[in-house]
């Protein structure tokens, strides 16, 4: 982690003496430097603003984190919603900085949540890092439904749903991005999805939860025609070590329909080029072995840094992006 010393000491303030071990935990989990490098700017800015609120480390609740988002959006371009913030609140939470949403007793609403993150957890098989995320939406839905929620849930309409999402959004700062208006609408379809089949709410309410308007095209294509792909494969320099990695890299996601993150976690020995399988770290820690793609196999008399272009204790580096 020398690399990234310099940043570290950056952060000063409350959060300077978790910054170390923050960086690390980003590394370890397979975070590219620049990713990491960010999200150690956010730690020193919100550091640097829990010094100037008089918060110490364990004082940073969820309502004070959304004080700070104003802030976040007025000095930079990334990382500027609720979300940006998960990795580093995580983090402290792992750490026992920050008590987790679910630890006060004999509270109706946290011991809905309780059982909400048990459902996204053994139910869903979502991470760690998404379960938080939800929660905090969850929480914030749940704080607008009213008291007491055992006589409030069973009775929710269609309307009351539009009504609490409307008080939700209009709390949020005024810049609010339409990613963060998603993920609200997201996490109120899954809260919704639960509390109907535990029996809290006796209606399926999803369908009162409304598309969320963007721009057309503003995002990636929902998926990729057969004349693309083939143009992004024929795009890929198989001459280079670059360019046969990017191949693929491409054939993977294709071919096993991977998602990007199981194919950076891919790892040396999850590759059994004998056999012709390849191991797959998917979504709730599940792992599955499935068939490798002939093209792929192929490979194997090639050097190592032809598929992955670099190799640090077993783990091929799949991040970086051939020029």
């Amino acid at each position: 982690m020398a690399i990234f010393d310099r940043s570290v000491s950056w952060v000063t303030g409350p959060l300077a003496c978790y910054a170390a071990g923050f960086a690390a935990e980003l590394a370890a989990r397979g975070w590219g430097s620049d990713s990491i490098y960010l999200h150690l700017r956010l730690m020193r800015e919100l550091s640097a603003w829990m010094s100037a609120q008089g918060l110490g480390g364990g004082q940073l609740s969820p309502a004070e984190a959304d004080r700070f988002v104003p802030v976040m959006r007025a000095a930079r371009r990334r990382l500027v919603s609720v979300k940006g913030l998960a990795p580093v609140l995580g983090y402290l939470r792992d750490q026992g900085v920050l008590p987790e949403p679910d630890v006060v007793p004999g509270s109706e609403r946290d011991a809905l949540l309780l059982a909400y993150q048990q459902y996204l957890r053994g139910e869903r098989g979502l991470s760690d890092a998404t379960v938080r995320t939800y929660t905090w939406f969850a929480a914030a839905f749940l704080d607008r439904a009213g008291d007491p929620l055992r006589e409030v849930l069973p009775g929710l309409t269609g309307p009351d749903v539009l009504g609490i999402l409307e008080r939700q959004l209009k709390s949020q700062p005024r810049r609010r991005s339409a990613g963060s208006a998603v993920l609200t609408a997201q996490v109120a379809r899954s809260l919704l999805r639960f509390l109907h089949a535990s029996g809290r709410v006796p209606r399926d309410l999803v369908p009162a939860v409304p598309r969320v308007a963007r721009w057309r095209l503003a995002g990636l294509p929902a998926r990729v025609d057969a004349a693309t792909m083939t143009a992004l494969l024929d795009s890929c320099d198989r001459r280079r070590a670059s360019g046969r990695r990017d191949y693929a890299i491409l054939m993977l996601l294709s071919r096993l329909g991977l998602r990007a993150g199981e194919v950076a976690a891919i790892e040396l020995a999850d590759v059994g080029w004998r056999a012709g399988e390849i191991t797959v770290r998917g979504k709730g820690r599940r792992t599955e072995t499935l068939p490798l793609p002939v093209v792929i196999s192929s490979f194997q008399d090639r050097h190592v840094v032809d598929l992955g272009g670099h190799v640090e204790d077993g783990v091929v580096d799949v991040t970086a992006v051939a020029a």
